[in-house]
């Protein structure tokens, strides 16, 4: 009984502490995103295809930097970009849930109803949005309960150099090509903002 829980441990220390864990977390950020537009954006009007291509190029792309990055430097970037993507997602679903629009740059920096609708809060948030931080969460428990922690790698080799530099061409490809063309699209949407 007791081998069992340290296999699992051991296993998702494993994970955590390899190239997968920048994989698992862009799928994590990009099941976010479509929580996100099913919740808001798409709700009204459905998702074109260059939404959901664009949104894969730059969790991908993403995925690509954070696969360049030592050990200690993807964890701890990873999840700072997780996290600051789930503020953002949450933010906006809850503005969106309050003005049925898309929380711009601007608004953000200029907020004149932010008193009006931190007073509305507790009626626009919903379970659902819970979703944006449960990854957050689950990871906490794990570190608080030593079931994962940060493991030092050894010194990359030659061959590993150049597959991280290939996925990071491969990343650095991807947003020039796809993700400069899909931004300046998304100003003509009313939601990308």
């Amino acid at each position: 009984a007791t081998k069992q829980p340290k296999k699992i441990k051991e296993s998702l220390n494993r994970l955590f502490n390899s190239q997968w864990f920048a994989i698992l977390l862009g799928i994590i950020i990009l099941l976010k995103t479509f929580l996100f537009y099913n919740s808001t954006v798409a709700v009204s009007e459905p998702l074109g295809f260059e939404t959901i291509f664009g949104t894969i190029a730059f969790v991908t792309t993403i995925i690509c930097f954070l696969c360049v990055l030592s050990n200690r430097a993807r964890i701890i970037t990873g999840t700072i970009i997780n996290l600051l993507i789930s503020i953002l997602l949450f933010g906006d679903n809850v503005y969106y849930t309050y003005s049925n629009s898309a929380l711009s740059v601007a608004q953000i920096t200029n907020l004149q109803y932010g008193e009006q609708i931190l007073s509305t809060l507790p009626m626009v948030i919903n379970a659902k949005q819970i979703l944006y931080f449960l990854d957050i969460i689950i990871l906490l428990i794990l570190f608080i309960f030593r079931f994962m922690k940060l493991e030092k790698q050894p010194k990359t080799t030659k061959k590993q150099w150049i597959i991280k530099s290939a996925i990071g061409i491969v990343g650095i490809i991807i947003f020039l090509v796809i993700e400069r063309r899909y931004i300046e699209k998304g100003s003509q949407k009313s939601y990308n903002k």
